[in-house]
């Protein structure tokens, strides 16, 4: 069965994320009476082939959202070694990124603190050689 232009946009406008009431008001030029409107909109929304619609458009949608964990660790280093991008940005992305991989628990340090053993330490817990932690 073919659905009509109205029932193609509503379907396109749930999937969207509107509420099947204001669906049906911009598929159908909207009715001025709630009642009528949740009506007639529950009746569409319920078709079983504008119902197939939604479920189609909004599994698109939901693989067009889906960003694999590599990529976004791949844009978190793009913004962590971009010495352009605000500091605090910068900062914000380290904790994300780090939140992603379970490095956000505290290092205890011993000793003299300063910036070389930080440096160290660093490189010791991240498993980076010193070329890499120095290339952001």
């Amino acid at each position: 069965m073919n659905l009509t232009a109205k029932q193609t946009a509503f379907a396109h406008h749930v999937a969207d994320g509107l509420t099947a009431s204001e669906a049906y008001r911009r598929a159908y030029s909207g009715n001025p009476n709630k009642t009528t409107t949740r009506r007639e909109a529950h009746q569409v929304r319920h078709h079983p082939v504008v119902s197939a619609l939604i479920d189609e458009l909004r599994k698109e949608v939901a693989a067009l959202k889906l960003v694999d964990r590599a990529t976004k660790r791949r844009v978190l280093t793009q913004i962590i070694c971009d010495r352009d991008m605000d500091p605090r940005i910068r900062l914000e992305a380290i904790k994300l990124d780090n939140a992603m991989t379970g490095d956000n628990a505290p290092v205890k340090m011993e000793g003299e603190i300063t910036l070389g053993t930080i440096l160290k330490e660093i490189q010791s817990t991240t498993g980076l050689p010193s070329q890499d932690a120095k290339r952001c």
